[in-house]
């Protein structure tokens, strides 16, 4: 790619790599990391002609919530009210989720074929409505605390 002067790095995160979930902090700890990771790689090689773009999918009828998911038999009823309430909506949510995976690769084809691609993007329309009131909610808050923030530096 970088011999070519030209390239797209596509790299999976998930909805939970933008947005931690509750009984979700370990595989989001892991979607954030690919988030950082591809934001700053981004930044490394676009002088290099080359793209990169984070795929965030929201619920799609994968075997995510089936077989595949690995949850532990430890219950703490502490957490009934936060984790537990992902954890068993993650056991009824397999088969029922919106997104359809053959439109997902439908989606990452058009995807390959633009010349100016995004760095995020969200697929179906729960993670669309997600990330972006989460960029609300951020926006909102930063600018909360703009006073405390500007309070740290040097006058």
């Amino acid at each position: 790619m970088r011999k070519r002067r030209k390239g797209h790095i596509i790299n999976f995160s998930s909805l939970l790599g933008f947005i931690g979930f509750s009984g979700m902090a370990m595989y989001s700890a892991s979607k954030f990391a690919v988030e950082g990771f591809s934001e700053s790689l981004a930044k490394e090689v676009a002088h290099l002609g080359i793209h990169v773009t984070l795929i965030e999918p929201g619920g799609f009828r994968s075997d995510f919530a089936g077989g595949s998911l690995a949850t532990s038999s430890l219950s703490i009823s502490d957490y009934d009210a936060s984790s537990g309430v992902t954890r068993n909506a993650m056991k009824t949510r397999h088969g029922t989720q919106p997104g359809d995976p053959a439109k997902l690769a439908l989606a990452l084809y058009e995807l390959t074929r633009l010349t100016s691609p995004p760095l995020r993007l969200p697929l179906g329309p729960d993670a669309w409505q997600q990330v972006s009131d989460k960029a609300g909610f951020v926006t909102a808050e930063v600018e909360r605390w703009k006073d405390i923030s500007f309070s740290t530096s040097f006058q």
